[in-house]
């Protein structure tokens, strides 16, 4: 699917190892919204080849990348649960560069990962953790019919300050 000037969105594939960890490398440094900042991501590209085919094996799993010019600038996730009483539901995570925040690369893969979900058939309940403060982020999900379900007080510690994540879901049906 491409979306504005030559950005494509697309499954990702065990051959996009590599870019994924160096994307993911630069936006550690670009935002505290992450799980994660700048030098703690700490996957070989083996390991991310194998996550990789692992997703591209699971019913209830997707993974899509955005891309420009062959340089990865946006992913997201679905990660199924593993047992019958959780097969139905997916983690949801999302990420862009920040250079192309604002130009709807966030929103499109947000409208693929949900569309191909429902087409599969198989993830009926989408759940995602937000920062509560990321207006935007939280704005974007209000806007696909994400609903708060919850709150985990001090959630992340970042720079010595504890922060709150929101609980969110979507359901598929």
């Amino acid at each position: 699917m491409e979306i504005k000037g030559n950005i494509v969105i697309r499954q990702a594939v065990k051959e996009d190892a590599r870019k994924i960890i160096e994307y993911l490398e630069t936006i550690a440094s670009e935002s505290d919204y992450l799980s994660f900042g700048e030098g703690e991501f700490h996957v070989t590209v083996k390991q991310e080849e194998a996550f990789l085919e692992d997703h591209k094996k699971q019913k209830n799993s997707i993974y899509l990348v955005a891309e420009t010019d062959g340089i990865i600038i946006g992913c997201s996730n679905l990660t199924g649960g593993l047992k019958p009483r959780n097969f139905h539901t997916a983690e949801f995570g999302i990420s862009v560069q920040k250079d192309y925040w604002g130009k709807h690369v966030g929103k499109t893969l947000m409208q693929e990962i949900i569309k191909l979900a429902k087409d599969e058939g198989v993830i009926k309940k989408i759940n995602l953790l937000v920062r509560s403060d990321n207006t935007r982020a939280i704005h974007l999900y209000y806007t696909f019919g994400f609903v708060e379900e919850g709150l985990i007080t001090k959630d992340l510690f970042i720079d010595g300050v504890y922060y709150d994540s929101i609980m969110m879901g979507l359901w598929l049906d």
